[in-house]
């Protein structure tokens, strides 16, 4: 087995993040490091990597993160900074969910009018004498 993360390893990778703006990578990276790494900074390493999974717009992810952060954690600080970031993941995933389906609500409403549209000036065709 190769070397454990640790602190400083995801100190760099939260660094990079920065620098490129690239947190998705970041967050992979954490995710996978967080899984192998020791028990006593295990809940930390979810925890970060879910901040990552945050600022890479993936609230799913993030919350998954933040759970497993609470499930490693126990009672500690860690743990209760990982529930208040799930509640904020939850809060992100269902207001991705309604804008999504106000989306839905808006594209239907459209598809109606056009097919109004559609049948009105079909109905004017047929009226139309054959004179072509």
């Amino acid at each position: 087995m190769g070397r454990v993360a640790n602190v400083e390893d995801f100190d760099e990778i939260e660094f990079q993040a920065a620098r490129t703006g690239d947190h998705v990578q970041a967050a992979a990276r954490m995710s996978e490091l967080a899984q192998q790494a020791e028990p006593g900074l295990r809940a930390e390493f979810h925890l970060r990597a879910g901040e990552q999974w945050m600022s890479a717009d993936d609230p799913q992810r993030a919350a998954d993160e933040f759970s497993a952060a609470i499930e490693d954690g126990g009672a500690n600080k860690a743990t209760t900074v990982a529930m208040a970031n799930l509640a904020e993941a939850i809060q992100g995933l269902v207001q991705h969910m309604r804008s999504e389906q106000q989306m839905i609500r808006d594209w239907a409403g459209e598809q109606a009018k056009l097919n109004r549209d559609l049948r009105r000036f079909m109905e004017q065709v047929a009226r139309e004498p054959a004179e072509r």
